[in-house]
């Protein structure tokens, strides 16, 4: 009898361990940080950068670019949630940025504006695509008639302009600047502007130089390169091919 006790106490035992529960680790898989905005870096998802970097800084929503400036930026003004964040050259500044995975989406401004006299060199970094759209009455880049943008790289760029303005160049009323493009896949539309050119209603299409690159444009009202259409005068400006 109490060998048979003994023999269903082992039994007992022996299936309470079959039925034990297996603890069963999982592997842990860091989730990458955000890259933030510093030092020669802007990262557009960044929702609370430093209010300054090596050179530019940040107020208001507008990362200023400044005179000498040699910056990347990166990330989505979408994310983490929709921003006005932007990009705005100094007056009469020389510099140089290099977009590389950039998505910049707005509805009052420019992603990207030259202001008074800037000299932008604008690199599209290898394998990227960046896409910067205005939605209402502004270029996707802001380049008027007394500015000077230079476009290289082999990355994509697609430049959305809004109401009356062009893709790349003027918005309403405004000629497009100097504008040089050397290499790069771009794509530029605009509603009622040039592709690449003039804003609507009077904007000439400024000076624009293809020296290489696969360009496509779509003019809205205006050419797909020069001149914006509308009003009593749209001059064509210079536009030539090397």
């Amino acid at each position: 009898m109490t060998r048979k006790i003994l023999s269903i106490l082992i039994s007992a035992v022996m299936v309470f361990a079959l039925a034990a529960p297996t603890l069963v680790v999982a592997e842990y898989i860091p989730i990458a940080p955000l890259v933030g905005s510093s030092g020669a870096t802007i990262d557009m998802s960044d929702s609370a950068p430093p209010a300054i970097g090596t050179g530019w800084t940040f107020a208001n929503n507008v990362y200023t670019i400044l005179d000498g400036a040699n910056v990347t930026v990166i990330g989505d003004n979408q994310l983490p949630t929709a921003s006005l964040r932007r990009i705005w050259i100094e007056d009469d500044a020389v510099a140089n940025v290099t977009l590389n995975g950039v998505n910049i989406e707005l509805t009052q401004h420019s992603p990207i504006d030259l202001s008074y006299g800037a000299n932008l060199t604008l690199t599209l970094a290898t394998g990227s695509i960046n896409t910067l759209i205005a939605v209402s009455s502004a270029a996707g880049i802001r380049a008027p008639g007394n500015t000077a943008l230079t476009i290289n790289g082999t990355g994509t760029l697609n430049a959305q302009g809004g109401t009356n303005s062009a893709g790349i160049g003027g918005n309403l009323q405004n000629s497009g600047g100097n504008i040089v493009i050397y290499s790069g896949t771009i794509i530029a539309r605009a509603i009622s502007g040039a592709g690449i050119g003039g804003g609507n209603n009077g904007g000439s299409g400024g000076n624009i130089t293809i020296n290489g690159g696969n360009i496509t444009t779509h003019g809205g009202l205006g050419a797909g390169i020069g001149g914006g259409g509308g009003g009593s005068y749209c001059g064509m400006g210079n536009a030539r091919r090397k």
